[in-house]
Formats: structure tokens, C-alpha cells, sequence
């Protein structure tokens, strides 16, 4: 059987655009120049401008999906999972968006140096209210979750659970943990599960068979 590869439409301009704007860097004359170039040459980024920008909507979704691969979140009782991290760039709403249309029966909460970024019942909320608080207002309207019952509030043993699912055999070159995962993921407080599974081990029994 051969194997089709998958085409991935290019991000719209507006896509690109919506994402740039949201990079650390990112100042609103770039577009000013931008906007009296040929179409044709901004749209295949043969501009030194155009280039920055797609620059810019690259390192945005680069972010993005390592905290959609990185993050590991404190699970509570009543179906809400939070977690204290501030991204390099403003994309707290699209991350904790992302993480509810993933995991909709829970309320997803990022606390960062921006805000408290909340997306709950399919709405994204942000708010100045610490995350302490947040979270004892959240608990207030929802109910301890039947599933989550036993869970004393943080259990690493469902983290656990979930990588052991996910294991394989191989007989490729493993890589090692520490070239794949960013620094500043490691050394984040809620990846010590992933510390302790991979000490001085490798990802060899992780990967796909082929």
C-alpha cells in the first residue's frame, strides 16, 4: 500500500497577520511598509519586511505548539486544570482555547505576567484576578467531577498513565529527551514527572515502530 503524503494548505495572509501582531516584537510599521510593495512579492515573502513578518507569525506558532506539547497542567478535583507559565509572546487565549476544544469537559486556566487567561463552557476569558483566586471561584460553580473522585489534587500517576500508552518498540537510534524538549520546559516545576521518567533514559521506547 503507498502511503499519500498529507498537503497542508499555507497560513492565509490574515492568519499570518492575526498571529504576527501577537509576537513580542512585532511593530505595527512593519505593516505600513509592507502595504505599498507588489502583492506578489510580499505574498512569497521576497521582501525584507514580508520576510520578517512571516518571521514573526513563525516563531508565534512555533510557541504555540510547544505549549500545546509541553505544558503540564495541576488537575483538580473539580474539572479544572491550571497552570502557571508566561509565554514569550501574548498567545495565552489561543493556548488555553486550544486546550478546551482539546479537553472540553474541563475548565483550562494559564496564569501568566499578562493575566489569567481562562477558557471555560467554549469561552475565553481574561481576567487580573491571581489564579488563586480564580480557581476558588471556578470550584464554586462547578461541581467535584464523578471521574476525578479519588484525585488528590495533583496525581501524577494519570501523567504516568498517559506515557505509558503511549509506548513502543523500536529499533531506531533513540534521541535523547534533552535534545527534543526546550530548556525552559524542562525546568518547569510541573515537568518533574517527566524528569523522573527520563533520567539518564532515552525516548527509544516512545517512538512509532516503522
Amino acid at each position: 500500500m503507498v502511503r499519500q503524503k498529507r498537503r497542508f494548505a499555507p497560513p492565509s495572509w490574515n492568519q499570518q497577520l492575526e498571529l504576527a501582531r501577537r509576537h513580542s516584537s512585532f511593530k505595527e510599521d512593519l505593516l505600513l511598509k509592507i502595504e505599498t510593495q507588489d502583492k506578489r512579492l510580499v505574498r512569497v515573502q521576497a521582501t525584507p519586511e514580508a520576510r520578517t513578518l512571516y518571521n514573526c507569525y513563525s516563531q508565534v506558532m512555533t510557541e504555540i505548539n510547544q505549549l500545546m506539547n509541553y505544558l503540564r497542567f495541576t488537575i483538580n478535583p473539580h474539572g479544572i486544570l491550571h497552570v502557571s507559565y508566561t509565554p514569550r509572546h501574548s498567545i495565552e487565549d489561543v493556548v488555553v482555547a486550544q486546550f478546551h476544544r482539546r479537553f472540553p469537559r474541563f475548565a483550562i486556566v494559564l496564569a501568566s505576567a499578562r493575566g489569567t487567561f481562562v477558557a471555560d463552557m467554549m469561552t475565553v476569558l481574561q481576567l487580573t484576578k491571581p489564579l488563586a483566586d480564580v480557581i476558588l471561584d471556578l470550584e464554586n460553580q462547578r461541581p467535584r467531577d464523578p471521574f476525578l473522585k479519588d484525585l488528590n489534587n495533583t496525581d501524577d500517576a494519570i501523567w504516568e498513565a498517559f506515557y505509558r500508552s503511549q509506548r513502543r518498540t523500536t529499533e531506531r537510534d533513540p534521541k535523547r529527551v534533552a535534545a527534543i524538549v526546550p530548556k525552559r520546559f524542562q525546568k518547569m516545576p510541573s515537568f518533574q514527572l517527566e524528569r523522573e521518567l527520563f533520567a539518564g533514559a532515552t525516548l527509544k521506547p516512545f517512538l512509532p515502530q516503522h
